[in-house]
């Protein structure tokens, strides 16, 4: 039995009558999607576990579960939300635009996507010697896309249409886009300065560079499809293929995290070529 409709969902539903059914094309691709990020997350997070967790201090250790079980809750939550569209409320696609399930699919990205920037955060401001610009400004901005975050869930629109072209959502996702590219310029650019000349060592500090490039490119790519998406095509349903979005945090996370041990026999391999070198030499 379907719950009371809104006004604001009555109207809104009124408007997409027509079209509610494009709406399982996005929403069968976005669930699956979703389904098989969770499979990488859990992959790396089994890898980790055997091999790196012993080695871990607690902070990184609390966040690793945090952001794991955050995923597991939220694969739980779209999969609730496909059961809605496609078993229990069948046929009545206002199961497809009840707007608590946007607001709960950002709720999920909130919980998930800040400990990790703050986590790169951390890495920027140790990289950069822990200057006092980067202590306050860092926390300054992360504080500012939490309010924005918040705000979105509160006051934004109650459809999902409408709720992922609201100025608090849009607001919040160029946010999130300007903590990436401003984390990812930090780090960068600090460990570029730290190349000393040598050889072997310079190369390890570029595999560093392209590994953190990498790890923030991807989350950028996807928030800056979401300023698109809502710029250009606002009334588009191609939105709901996004429901997997706060994955992407998570997985290049756990890239990022579970490569240090691969660095780390890089780091070791170089230094033995460099000592036999040097030992060959006359």
């Amino acid at each position: 039995m379907s719950l009371p409709l809104t006004p604001s969902e009555k109207e809104f539903l009124e408007y997409n009558a027509s079209i509610w059914n494009l709406a399982m094309g996005p929403m069968y691709f976005g669930t699956g999607i979703d389904m098989l990020c969770l499979g990488v997350i859990l992959c790396q997070f089994v890898f980790w576990k055997v091999r790196l967790e012993r080695e871990e201090r607690w902070p990184l250790r609390s966040l690793i579960y945090w952001i794991t079980v955050g995923s597991v809750a939220h694969t739980a939550f779209v999969q609730a939300y496909g059961m809605s569209v496609f078993v229990t409320g069948y046929g009545d696609p206002i199961n497809i635009f009840r707007g608590w399930w946007v607001k709960g699919d950002c709720l999920f990205e909130l919980l998930v996507a800040m400990p990790i920037e703050v986590l790169y955060a951390v890495r920027a401001y140790q990289l950069w010697g822990r200057p006092k610009v980067i202590r306050y400004g860092l926390p300054f901005v992360s504080i500012c896309s939490v309010a924005v975050g918040i705000a979105n869930l509160v006051l934004g629109e109650p459809d999902p249409l409408s709720s992922t072209t609201s100025r608090y959502f849009i607001s919040w996702v160029a946010t999130l886009f300007t903590i990436d590219w401003l984390l990812s310029g930090l780090i960068i650019i600090a460990l570029i300065r730290k190349r000393s000349g040598v050889g072997h060592t310079d190369r390890l500090v570029m595999r560093i560079v392209i590994l953190s490039a990498e790890a923030q490119l991807i989350p950028s790519l996807v928030t800056a499809g979401l300023i698109i998406k809502a710029l250009v095509a606002p009334k588009s349903l191609i939105v709901l293929v996004f429901i997997f979005v706060p994955k992407v945090w998570v997985i290049t996370a756990m890239i990022v995290i579970n490569s240090r041990k691969e660095l780390r026999h890089v780091m070791e391999q170089e230094r033995e070529r460099v000592l036999t070198v040097s030992a060959k030499t006359p």
